[in-house]
Order: C-alpha cells, then structure tokens, then sequence
C-alpha cells in the first residue's frame, strides 16, 4: 500500500493562510504549461461547512496556424456563447496519492471545525 509522502511527490505547497492551502501540482510529462494551481479551502460557515477545490490551468493560443479560429472563439466569448476548454494531468500513483492526501486532509480540518462550534 503506498502512503502518503512528506515532503510530497509531485504536489508542493504554495500558500497558506487560515482557511486556504494552495498546492502546485505537477504533471508527470515536466511541462510547466500543465501544471495545476490548486486552492483548497475549508469554508467558515457554520451552516453550510464545506470543501472547496478551484483549479488554476493556465490556457495558452500558441497555434498561429489558423488565425480564424481564434477570432472565432475570441468572438464567441465576446458576445456570450463562451470557450469550452479540458485539460488533463498526468500523476504518478504516489502523486496522485499524494494529492487525494491533501483533499483528505481538508475534510479533517472540516471535522475539527464542526465539533468546535458544537462545544
């Protein structure tokens, strides 16, 4: 079984405040383009108590190839009809371990929260 690491394969702290850790995540292919930036915040509402997960991805228009298909997505945007866009990242199975960590750790945080406000 693989465990969790410290420091983590493939995951690194960036930030940290009270109720936020922003991670950077690695994608195994070592592009920096693929990176994820990662925000997991503990919610402080007491009704609603929640983990929230917003991922970063950095979105690029390198291909001059076609310029008018860029301007025809610069235009859909514009005028409402919007951009859809994926991205996939590559993680090791201890990274991805690792990761899963992160988002375990949260909901712990969550836990020790809702048994404060109840005392």
């Amino acid at each position: 079984m693989i465990e969790a690491q410290t420091p983590a394969e493939g995951i690194s702290v960036q930030d940290v405040w009270d109720d936020a850790i922003v991670y950077n995540i690695s994608c195994t292919c070592t592009d920096p383009d693929h990176e994820l930036i990662t925000w997991i915040e503990v919610t402080q509402d007491a009704d609603q108590p929640e983990v929230e997960a917003t991922f970063y991805v950095r979105t690029n228009f390198d291909n001059w190839d076609n310029i008018w298909e860029r301007v025809r997505i610069a235009c859909g945007v514009l005028f409402g009809y919007g951009y859809e866009q994926n991205h996939t990242i590559l993680l090791s199975k201890q990274s991805a371990i690792n990761f899963a960590s992160a988002l375990n750790n949260s909901v712990t945080v969550l836990e020790e929260r809702e048994l404060d406000n109840k005392s």
